[in-house]
């Protein structure tokens, strides 16, 4: 996904410039233990290319660092909102309370999914990023 996604995806993914996707890039990104490291593909049916990817990685204190990339064709039809509530529920069965990130401050598609999480979650801005800390309420997470 990283090769064929188009400029702004790389930048709204990796706050900037897309890093080179070397051999140990893509061996983090792709390797999964499915307990602290855990990852969501959606590919589309017809050609079977991957149009999404949700992922999260543990952190120390039960929290884990969250991220998703869904291509352009695939936006605004609600499937980053379905890969979260997915990871999300995978991520409360493993232990993980809670997700955390940041963001560009700029990056529409990701404060809307934050407000679709209704507000659960503190942001602060900094030099045009955004972070934020979502707690994973089983309660709030749809089965």
């Amino acid at each position: 996904m990283i090769s064929g996604a188009d400029p702004e995806t790389l930048r709204r993914r990796f706050i900037g410039a897309a890093p080179s996707p070397t051999p140990e890039l893509l061996h983090r990104l792709t390797t999964v233990d499915y307990v602290q490291r855990f990852a969501l593909v959606a590919r589309d049916a017809e050609t079977g290319r991957g149009v999404a990817t949700a992922r999260y990685e543990g952190l120390a204190d039960g929290t884990a660092d969250v991220a998703v990339a869904v291509d352009p064709a695939w936006r605004r039809v609600g499937l980053a909102t379905v890969l979260v509530h997915l990871l999300a529920q995978a991520a409360v069965a493993r232990g993980i309370h809670a997700f955390s990130a940041e963001h560009l401050a700029d990056n529409q598609p990701v404060a809307a999914l934050l407000a679709d999480a209704e507000g659960a979650g503190a942001t602060l801005i900094r030099r045009g990023i955004t972070e934020f800390q979502i707690a994973l309420d089983q309660g709030r997470i749809p089965p």
